[in-house]
């Protein structure tokens, strides 16, 4: 029980920081689709 605890605490924290990692890539990918929209709405696309 007392080894067992601070595997638990690392499997929660990593998991934790997945989830916040993830969390991250899909703010990332979200503003990335927005921009590329708005470029090409803009009609910009064939600029880049």
């Amino acid at each position: 029980m007392i080894l067992a605890w601070p595997i638990d605490r690392y499997n929660w924290c990593l998991s934790t920081s997945l989830e916040i990692a993830k969390r991250r890539f899909m703010i990332q990918a979200i503003k990335h689709e927005i921009i590329e929209r708005e470029r090409t709405l803009l009609g910009e696309s064939a600029h880049y």
